[in-house]
């Protein structure tokens, strides 16, 4: 299934709270951030029009306590086709580190086509 040659990564984070999730392009060059929920500009503080184009790593997220080998294993996870998990420090706009322990895991469903 493909619409408008577009395709999209897929990753979000479990918590008590639902699912934070973003969905990207992974067409362009650096997989842009092509809608996210209500949730996740909630979790990290960002509006959708701060956080839309921005790259799928969401680097724009990383802080003192973001370990470079959960970075290179969220980024082989989109290179990846399989899903997987990654425990990884991510702090709000506001600086402060956000995401608690139990909705550190990130999940990638893989490149699909866009539904």
């Amino acid at each position: 299934m493909e619409l408008n040659g577009s395709f999209y990564s897929k990753w979000w984070l479990k918590g008590s709270q639902g699912r934070k999730f973003v969905i990207a392009n992974a067409r362009v060059e650096n997989c842009a951030i092509i809608f996210c929920n209500d949730g996740f500009c909630h979790m990290c503080g960002y509006s959708r029009a701060e956080i839309m184009q921005k790259p799928c790593t969401c680097n724009f997220l990383y802080g003192p306590d973001t370990k470079r080998l959960a970075i290179a294993q969220m980024a082989q996870a989109l290179l990846g086709s399989e899903e997987r998990k990654v425990e990884i420090n991510l702090y709000r706009k506001d600086g402060n580190r956000r995401v608690p322990k139990q909705e550190t895991l990130m999940i990638r469903e893989g490149l699909q086509p866009l539904a």
